[in-house]
């Protein structure tokens, strides 16, 4: 018996393939590894240009800067900054023998603003560094703004 066998041609439509997504871009790494998560590059307020924010960073860091050198008083911020940002405040004013929270009498300013630099990580906040020049010697300051009940108040600030 010898079996005859014919070959049977099968055709299978495979189903089309799904578009390709590109892959997400890698983007340098911005804190050193295991110091916390990644965080976004800057992006403006929803709804307001990332140029009021630099121009309202500013004014909050002239009106510091007044503040350190006695042209206003640091009751100013009061409006403008949480109870606990306050009290440094006050307190460090206190403690560098400058003005009160009541200001002192205005002389001329020895202290101005070199540099403010603003980075939006969320946004509900932003992120500010400055460089102040006091005679010869620059020093940082640093804040961070919250937006809280519509308004942006300094929730953290360092000056070194």
């Amino acid at each position: 018996m010898s079996a005859s066998t014919t070959a049977i041609e099968l055709r299978v439509q495979r189903p089309p393939a799904p578009p390709r997504t590109p892959p997400a871009p890698v983007l340098p790494r911005l804190t050193s590894p295991g110091a916390g998560p990644r965080r976004p590059a800057t992006r403006p307020t929803a709804g307001r240009p990332h140029t009021q924010m630099e121009a309202r960073s500013r004014r909050i860091v002239q009106a510091l800067v007044e503040i350190i050198d006695g042209a206003r008083p640091a009751s100013q911020m009061l409006r403008l900054a949480t109870e606990s940002v306050y009290g440094d405040l006050v307190d460090r004013l206190e403690s560098l023998g400058g003005a009160s929270a009541h200001g002192a009498p205005a002389g001329p300013l020895s202290t101005r603003v070199a540099s403010v630099h603003v980075e939006q990580p969320a946004d509900a906040c932003a992120e500010i560094s400055a460089r102040i020049v006091q005679g010869n010697r620059s020093r940082a300051l640093a804040l961070r703004l919250d937006r809280v009940d519509g308004r942006w108040m300094c929730s953290a600030m360092n000056w070194g």
